[in-house]
């Protein structure tokens, strides 16, 4: 087995786990966190497969855009309950 196919399969590994978290997790947050684990393991993948360009776009429009997006999203609705009223740690 050579180097780079042992790396690939470490990283294909990693980038599975990853998408395990994102998909299993209980905790939005946590499964956020770790879909911005993904990206990056896709993006070694891309680097490994030669594809310099496509891991840069992958870095920068999922990792630095979409998932910073979901994450400002996912703090800023965290304290808004079902009726819409905002819940406050006095009130619970």
């Amino acid at each position: 087995m050579t180097p780079k196919v042992a790396i690939f399969y470490i990283l294909a590994a990693f980038t599975v786990w990853a998408a395990g978290v994102v998909v299993l997790g209980k905790n939005i947050v946590r499964a956020a966190v770790a879909l911005i684990f993904a990206f990056c393991g896709m993006a070694a993948l891309y680097v490994l497969l030669d594809a310099e360009f496509l891991a840069a776009v992958q870095v920068l429009i999922y990792v630095g855009g979409i998932t910073i997006l979901l994450l400002f999203a996912i703090m800023l609705t965290s304290g808004i309950s079902a009726t819409g009223v905002r819940v406050t740690n006095d009130q619970v």
